[in-house]
């Protein structure tokens, strides 16, 4: 866990990162990183693989084809409580 998620989807935004799992973190941490990420063409969900939604306190970024990947590998495993 970085201690910044802006800067952690910041990188995935720009590649330095492959892609970013967020659990728990809160919607003014995340919300500002959306629209960058979806406009350098990744895919932003929560763990559910909605449409990332500012009430959501998960989200699962990365290039769509790694973001399938992730997700698949991620669908059954329960959250963190």
């Amino acid at each position: 866990r970085w201690p910044s998620s802006v800067a952690a989807l910041s990188f995935v935004a720009t590649g330095q990162f492959d892609a970013c799992l967020h659990y728990g973190s809160e919607p003014w941490d995340m919300a500002s990183s959306v629209p960058i990420i979806r406009e350098a063409g990744g895919k932003v969900t929560n763990i559910r693989g909605e449409k990332w939604k500012v009430e959501d306190d998960t989200m699962l970024t990365a290039n769509p084809l790694l973001h399938k990947l992730l997700f698949d590998f991620i669908r059954d495993i329960p959250p963190p409580k």
